[in-house]
């Protein structure tokens, strides 16, 4: 298949208006920033968001036409395809193959990682992320992820509560979400709805290569490093 997509029922990303009990597959709509139309309209490999032309790995996006532009992409509504899905209670999130993550779904521990706990029943949305100060990252600071999971902690059934981590292509790691046993891994149990990066120091500037979190009820996360440490915080009731 040349393309992949994604086609989901229920309350991800369609783009409309939502029914609950939605069996029918339609394809995931994008909703793809300001930034993005004038990256490729530009065309020249330059510019603020230029590293978005190129795949995770650093090379060029697949052109969609015969022709082959500088910036790998032809068209201005071109969207790159799909890389990973990650799905948990009430939330889906979408990795592109140049490393925009975008996110819909239930409004959850405040999934889109910008302050806020409204929800995205319609386009999946940017994931906005901010630097260990809490600033917003934009332009040549936008982190670009290879990496992006959730995990779902329901009590019987309840409501989801949910812990959020990204990681990006420097080995950078962001978390948000619930952190009532301390997942978060930003030293306190206070719930967090900003994708905030965590402070490479306190991983003695190791790079992270890939992150876990999962649990019930009670969260836990473990990263491993680049020079192959295992990492860990959150609930420890039982070793």
């Amino acid at each position: 298949m040349d393309k992949f997509v994604v086609y989901t029922w229920g309350w991800r990303g369609f783009g409309g208006i939502p029914v609950v009990g939605t069996v029918e597959g339609q394809q995931t709509q994008f909703r793809m920033p300001g930034w993005w139309f004038q990256q490729v309209r530009q065309g020249s490999g330059t510019g603020d968001y230029a590293r978005f032309l190129r795949h995770i790995d650093g090379t060029l996006l697949k052109p969609t036409q015969d022709a082959t532009p500088v910036s790998g992409m032809r068209r201005i509504f071109d969207v790159p395809k799909v890389h990973r899905y990650v799905c948990d209670h009430g939330q889906g999130y979408f990795l592109l193959e140049n490393g925009m993550a975008f996110v819909s779904g239930y409004p959850a521990s405040g999934s889109r990682g910008n302050g806020r706990t409204a929800g995205n029943i319609y386009a999946a949305h940017l994931v906005s992320f901010k630097d260990d100060a809490g600033n917003d990252l934009t332009g040549t600071n936008y982190p670009k992820i290879k990496q992006i999971t959730s995990s779902s902690t329901t009590d019987g059934g309840g409501p989801a509560s949910t812990s959020y981590f990204a990681v990006d292509v420097e080995g950078n790691i962001y978390s948000w979400g619930e952190n009532t046993n301390g997942e978060l891994g930003r030293g306190d149990t206070t719930d967090k709805t900003d994708a905030r990066r965590l402070d490479m120091s306190q991983f003695g500037t190791r790079r992270c290569l890939c992150i876990f979190t999962f649990g019930y009820v009670s969260g836990t996360t473990f990263a491993i490093m680049d020079d192959g440490s295992l990492w860990g915080t959150g609930d420890n009731a039982t070793g």
